[in-house]
């Protein structure tokens, strides 16, 4: 069975599906018109919705939520397994990433994986980064990205005036 939800989020409205596994997808819906939207959800997205709204008023820093797998390739899923393991507030390379899974060479294919995530927010493609240091090709838009890493830490990355423009203020 397929579930489905919409919700408001301080980065817009996010759409939530899932089935009796877990969670196939949670999009964020850019240029969100409220005033035409009915935002209500199915019981069984229940504890998606609450750990959302518990991130985004900061009381959670790691999502505990089953996730449903099927259909995707092995190396999407053990790349977004990989940005899972990213700690809340920090933020990786698409080379480390690689490094990480073994796979020296596959920093684009680690790319492209985070550019298909059907899960934002929760398998955190938005702390990938580009080895420059620059906010690269997240799919909702390097505003939102820029957003989620602000709220994660808003101590280090509030100060900055265009988040990762200067490589050396996240060489430390």
């Amino acid at each position: 069975m397929d579930y489905k939800g919409l919700i408001k989020s301080p980065v817009g409205d996010i759409k939530l599906h899932c089935t009796d596994i877990g969670l196939t997808s949670v999009q964020i819906v850019p240029g969100s018109d409220t005033e035409t939207k009915v935002y209500h959800f199915d019981p069984h997205l229940k504890e998606a919705v609450s750990q959302l709204e518990a991130y985004f008023s900061g009381d959670l820093k790691e999502f505990k939520l089953s996730i449903d797998w099927t259909g995707n390739s092995f190396f999407f899923c053990e790349v977004w397994r990989a940005l899972q393991s990213i700690p809340y507030g920090k933020y990786r390379t698409y080379g480390q990433i690689a490094k990480f899974l073994r796979k020296p060479k596959s920093a684009r294919a680690i790319g492209k994986a985070n550019s298909r995530n059907p899960i934002a927010i929760i398998i955190p493609c938005h702390r990938v980064i580009g080895t420059n240091g620059k906010l690269t090709g997240y799919a909702y838009g390097n505003d939102v990205k820029r957003k989620l890493l602000q709220h994660e830490n808003p101590a280090h990355f509030s100060n900055q005036g265009a988040l990762f423009e200067d490589i050396s203020l996240i060489k430390k």
